[in-house]
């Protein structure tokens, strides 16, 4: 990047260059030539000139496509490891992966700051209805209303009942470590039509076990 954009003498040697942290070790370039792709690898001292391979046009794409690398269930819980634009603030919550029409999807407990004067770190969870969104906001500040009551909002979709839902190829999570909601959290995903009932009696059941301390 420093060599493409130096303001006098500009040297580039690739159209595009792509490393990523799921695939360790290798970087991929759009080059012209074999010959340009050894002279790339030559310029930079980390790299072994020597173990260039050509992709196939049957793997020209797999560096462009990012999917989870954890296998998600629907009716189980997931962590957010807060990547990605407008995921920092939930960091740590956890979702509910859902099957719908199209695909999986999470659910989300909303973290709406709605109060802009007042400063948090994490904004609190609640639930994002449309009309407390109209009246603090303005009717404008909402969109793409559908039949079902989906709306969306800074960003996000919301559902009718208010939570934030996802694809989950959208969002990143963290490696499945048994997660649980809290008994308030619970309490909150209890709202959501699509939670089933094994799912919650399940998780209430667990959340109570993991309550009990020696000498109970």
């Amino acid at each position: 990047m420093s060599r493409a954009t130096h303001p006098t003498h500009p040297d580039i040697q690739a159209k595009s260059v792509i490393a990523r942290s799921t695939i360790p070790g290798r970087i991929f370039a759009e080059v012209s030539s074999f010959a340009q792709a050894k002279n790339l690898a030559t310029s930079i001292p980390e790299l072994n000139p020597n173990a260039i391979k050509l992709l196939s046009p049957e793997q020209i794409l797999s560096p462009l496509v990012i999917v989870n690398p954890f296998v998600v269930e629907p009716q189980t819980w997931g962590r957010i490891a807060g990547t990605g634009r407008g995921w920092k603030k939930y960091q740590g919550d956890i979702c509910l992966v859902v099957k719908v029409e199209f695909g999986l999807v999470l659910v989300v407990i909303p973290r709406i700051r709605w109060n802009p004067g007042v400063s948090h770190s994490k904004p609190p969870q609640r639930l994002c209805l449309q009309h407390e969104v109209k009246s603090t906001f303005g009717v404008n500040s909402i969109s793409a209303c559908d039949d079902n009551g989906f709306f969306k909002f800074q960003g996000h979709f919301y559902s009718r009942e208010g939570f934030l839902v996802a694809r989950l190829s959208d969002v990143d999570l963290c490696r499945p470590q048994d997660d649980l909601p809290t008994k308030s959290e619970l309490e909150l995903f209890a709202k959501y039509p699509l939670l089933e009932s094994n799912t919650h009696s399940l998780a209430a059941r667990r959340i109570s076990e993991r309550a009990i301390k020696l000498h109970d």
